[in-house]
């Protein structure tokens, strides 16, 4: 199966997330902040991450712009995400 990069600060969130997708088949690493994140992104082979936007340090938001430009191919325009965290005025990257 694929290698998922879970980037979530709350702990309980990211432990619900990774044991389901752990269940699935999934490989997980996981992220409590951007500076983590990027790291890991950097680390090995990551298929999807699955990204808060609400992170201390960078946002999601400037973790996802990064990851896009970084990327080794062509990182598709994040049109089909899940918004988990509230930004005042929506997620910039849904415009």
């Amino acid at each position: 199966m694929g290698n998922i990069l879970v980037v979530e600060d709350d702990p309980n969130i990211r432990k619900l997330v990774r044991v389901n997708l752990v269940k699935r088949g999934y490989t997980v690493s996981e992220a409590a902040d951007s500076h983590q994140a990027i790291a890991l992104f950097q680390e090995g082979s990551v298929d999807l991450v699955l990204l808060d936007l609400l992170l201390p340090g960078l946002s999601g938001v400037d973790v996802c712009k990064w990851i896009r430009a970084k990327a080794d191919q062509a990182v598709p325009n994040p049109r089909n995400l899940l918004e988990t965290g509230q930004l005042p005025g929506g997620c910039p990257l849904l415009r």
